[in-house]
């Protein structure tokens, strides 16, 4: 049920699929002793404990007491490669009607929103996940393992139920169809994979989505949903004795299936020519994937080809980087790839702009990949990956979320275990490694390429045979955890105690909020305050500046700061733009080097090198990534909403709340030149207007090194004014736009409203709102436009509030089939209509409210938030006690004052209804009416 990310985010996202690295807590504990009745202790590794119940349940527990949150995370060894014919999509659809509920819980969602639980469910070919993410307290905890357990057997699994979220998952599917990249992703699979289900897409084919026999899917869930087929991980702050009676008590009475699961046995022959595959759709870029078909994840190579991967594509020492990207070929390049417990592929793929001779870049990459790239990946390069590889272990140690994630990968390889000895195993592997396994597989008779010749002596690749995950792990050796954190619940009342402020002088502010964390991990907020906004807005070329002080002087300095960086375990940002009146440059770092840190990157700052070939590279990506997106549903929405919202409102060009279409942006930026960036620096970028946040085991003086560090830079632009966004009504209206061959429409609504987030009116607004369509499928939008109707994947409303001014906004957003575009647009009219006459419930406010206040404590778990929270207090001379008073006014708010705040400010004849999608093929076919 994730939702998916917009194209770009999915091609980075499937850039790193082959990556065995992912985050986890590596800190030891000791085994509760003695055990519940039925349980016994398996292997303990770098903070994990490993129990197992009689009915074959294995249960992972670590304990990390740093933050406030716990994690119940269920990992089934199921997904789609399980599936047979006419099932596809069946592992996933399962994954969404498990959230339909049990005889116990009718409807989970509302009690996971009551509750103030972050949840999902996540499907792959291997696997799929369910969490609860919650702060730790034990009613949640054992709210959380009860549940689990009961729809681990009792799930309903209705006829009714399949047929409306049928609809649902075929919206998910309708929408990841619009997108190029991943339709082009998932032919390349399919010609990689003739016999393995591997070649068929997780989310499955529509027709199996349409037409799934409900006692078939019944069947699949009594199968594979059982203690037997399971593990399940809690992480985070609870306690480990305490917690597994639990565990026994919820899991312990489900009896251990009699049946025997079936032994999958199909397997990939060996390739024997080159595959190519063409997907021609509406679009703006171009796209060229590659794939040769490589071992196991176990295997060795595996490691070797990852390793390969990132360092020819690395920004901006690879070879490939630097013959596609820094040459301005193409505008993005990097490594590609799938596979598991089975045998699968790695890769490329080049992106480029619609003027590209793809044809030729394509040959291009080939010749390089199948001529001895890997010659061209030096020994420092190597070093380099693995050494980035080792800290991201260390830095990204504090989520039990992402653990729970990177572990479900490793569990279906075998044993939890493969992902430490598999981190392990890849600072092993040398340079030799990676021209070997180049020259193994990267071969033409071993090619696939998202676009059959015969040979005389075709030159096949057998793979070999996987080892034994015992044999990993017996040469595997744990290591020692991480520094421990306090146990710390951040409320706004107690993280106003922590705070110490410097606002002796109103230009050179400072907030330091000590707490030691794992890891001893600290953040560093640094933000630069300078103009009036009218002023700045007429200077785009400020936009650029961040980007080219992050690029730096040279592709070698920059490499070279990257690598000090990575010895430092540190990472940093910097972020500006013209609306934003200033810049903010972010670090993330520890107590030990996090001072080095600060005098490594901000003389950098300071100095303003910047580099006109990057500029142009940047340029280029950025141009071309909004020409990518010029025929998607919004943009082209856009192209009629946003002229109709100026000249409704009476905006010019320069004036501060003009919206740009896509074709503005981009002849906008073509007019930008390198010099318009390096007067925009010198013309604003300084210190004279300053406030720095630090957060987490920081060591004394960092505010004074920044201080020293930005000692007399001063912006020689005017004095920074705080700009006051004042109300306007957006007059009525209903806009359509066509939007040929996308399977996916969309739904945009919005309306302004005269408020700011401390009227009296806010905080009742907002739970309003949350019950009419923002509590998480749990809300007046989602009951009817989802679960009730199953014309939607999402639909959702949200609020802004200004913190300065009164230009607030209410918006709704939805996606569904184009033919279904006048029942999503009646149904909305109807709820809002019901909403205003009727008004919301108890047990809606109640949840709505349990849901708000549990978010606004689950923030305060992230250092970054409370930084850029301590920076947002500065600038407008505020303190915690405004959010406490926030939370207590969300605690009082009334249903009658919740009810007369949704009358009093949404106005549904105010509302501009925008709808974009391919409906004159929906009219044509007679499925939807003409207007």
């Amino acid at each position: 049920m994730s939702r998916r990310s917009p194209a770009v985010a999915v091609l980075i996202s499937l850039f790193t699929l082959l990556a065995l690295w992912l985050p986890a807590d590596l800190r030891a504990q000791t085994a509760p002793t003695p055990l519940p009745a039925g349980i016994t202790a398996g292997p303990t590794a770098e903070g994990i404990s490993e129990f197992r119940l009689a009915n074959g349940l294995k249960v992972l527990l670590f304990p990390d007491q740093s933050k406030d949150l716990t994690l119940v995370n269920v990992t089934y060894l199921v997904g789609s490669k399980h599936e047979n014919y006419g099932e596809t999509g069946m592992a996933h659809l399962l994954e969404h009607l498990v959230f339909k509920g049990t005889p116990t819980h009718a409807d989970p969602t509302k009690e996971f929103t009551a509750r103030g639980m972050r949840w999902n469910g996540n499907t792959t070919h291997e696997r799929t996940v369910y969490f609860e993410a919650f702060t730790a307290n034990d009613d949640n905890l054992r709210f959380a393992l009860k549940f689990e357990a009961d729809r681990m057997v009792n799930s309903f699994i209705a006829k009714k139920d399949l047929d409306s979220e049928m609809t649902v998952v075929r919206n998910e599917y309708e929408r990841g169809e619009n997108e190029p990249f991943r339709v082009l992703v998932q032919r390349l699979g399919a010609a990689v994979f003739t016999a393995h289900n591997y070649g068929k897409p997780t989310i499955g084919v529509r027709s199996d989505i349409e037409n799934v026999n409900i006692e078939r899917l019944q069947a699949f869930y009594k199968r594979y949903y059982q203690p037997d087929n399971a593990v399940l991980l809690i992480a985070g702050k609870f306690d480990p004795a305490r917690t597994l009676g639990w565990v026994a008590e919820s899991f312990g009475a489900i009896v251990r299936p009699s049946r025997v699961l079936p032994a999958l046995y199909t397997a990939e022959p060996t390739q024997d020519g080159e595959r190519d595959v063409t997907v021609r759709r509406v679009g703006d870029i171009k796209i060229a994937a590659v794939g040769y078909r490589v071992p196991v994840r176990l295997h060795a190579d595996s490691l070797a080809l990852s390793l390969l991967g990132a360092t020819l594509t690395s920004n901006p020492s690879g070879p490939l980087y630097k013959t596609f990207v820094e040459s301005k070929k193409a505008t993005q390049i990097g490594p590609l790839g799938l596979g598991g417990v089975d045998a699968g592929f790695a890769g490329f793929v080049l992106v480029a702009d619609k003027s590209s001779d793809l044809a030729r870049l394509e040959a291009e990459l080939i010749t390089a990949l199948e001529g001895g790239a890997a010659n061209g990946v030096t020994q420092e390069a190597l070093e380099r990956a693995q050494r980035e590889m080792a800290v991201a272990f260390e830095k990204a140690a504090e989520s039990p979320i992402s653990l729970g994630m990177a572990l479900s990968e490793a569990i279906p390889l075998g044993d939890w275990r493969l992902l430490f000895a598999q981190r392990d195993r890849a600072q092993q592997v040398t340079l030799a490694d990676l021209q070997r396994v180049q020259k193994t597989y990267f071969k033409a008779a071993n090619r696939s390429i998202a676009r059959f010749m015969p040979e005389a002596a075709p030159d096949r690749v057998e793979l070999a045979v996987a080892p034994s995950p015992e044999s990993i792990v017996a040469t595997y050796k744990p290591r020692a955890a991480l520094a421990d954190g306090e146990a710390f619940i951040p409320t706004p009342d107690a993280l106003e105690r922590r705070t110490v402020r410097d606002r002796a002088n109103p230009a050179l502010q400072s907030a330091v909020l000590r707490k030691q964390n794992r890891g001893d991990s600290v953040v560093v907020k640094i933000q630069l305050r300078w103009g009036e906004r009218r002023e700045q807005v007429a200077q785009p070329a400020l936009g650029f500046v961040g980007l080219l002080l992050m690029e730096g002087e040279s592709p070698e300095k920059k490499q070279a700061r990257t690598d000090a960086l990575t010895r430092l375990k540190s990472r940093y940002s910097v972020g500006g733009s013209p609306v934003s009146q200033g810049a903010t440059i972010s670090i993330t770092s520890d107590r030990e080097h996090v001072l080095d840190a600060i005098r490594l990157l901000l003389p950098e700052i300071r100095a303003g090198k910047m580099s006109a070939d990057a500029f142009a590279r940047i340029k280029k990506q950025i141009t071309t990534g909004l020409a990518s997106r010029a025929n998607e549903p919004q943009t082209v929405l856009n192209n009629v909403a946003l002229p109709y919202k100026n000249k409704a409102f009476g905006l010019q060009r320069g004036d501060p709340e003009f919206r740009k279409t896509n074709a503005e942006l981009i002849a906008d930026l073509q007019e930008i030149s390198f010099e318009d960036v390096q007067r925009a620096w010198q013309r604003n970028w300084g210190a004279s207007q300053m406030q720095v946040a630090v957060v987490g085991t920081a060591p004394e003086g960092v505010v004074e090194e920044v201080r020293r560090q930005f000692e007399g830079w001063r912006s020689q632009a005017p004095t920074y004014v705080r700009y006051d966004a004042r109300h306007q009504t957006l007059p009525g209206n209903t806009l359509t736009v066509e939007v040929p061959d996308k399977a996916n429409a969309l739904l945009d609504v919005d309306q302004f409203l005269p408020l700011n987030a401390n009227d009296a009116d806010a905080a009742a607004l907002r739970l309003a709102v949350a019950v009419f369509g923002g509590n998480q499928l749990d809300n007046r939008l989602a009951e009817r436009i989802r679960k009730k109707d199953g014309l939607s994947y999402s639909v959702d409303a949200s609020l802004s509030l200004p913190e300065v001014g009164n230009r607030a906004y209410f918006g709704v957003e939805g996606s569904y089939a184009p033919q279904n575009r006048d029942r999503v647009v009646a149904a909305l009219r109807e709820e809002a209509a019901l909403a205003i006459k009727d008004g919301f419930t108890e047990a809606e406010l109640s949840r709505a409210r349990s849901n708000e206040l549990q978010a606004r404590l689950q923030r305060w778990s992230s250092d970054d938030s409370i930084a850029s929270a301590l920076l947002t207090q500065m600038d407008r001379g505020e303190s915690f006690a405004l959010d406490a008073a926030r939370e207590a006014a969300i605690k009082v708010a009334t249903l009658a004052e919740v009810n007369a705040a949704f009358r009093k400010y949404i106005k549904p004849d105010e509302w501009l209804i925008g709808l974009a999608g391919d409906f004159a093929k929906a009219e044509k076919s007679g499925t939807v009416a003409t207007k």
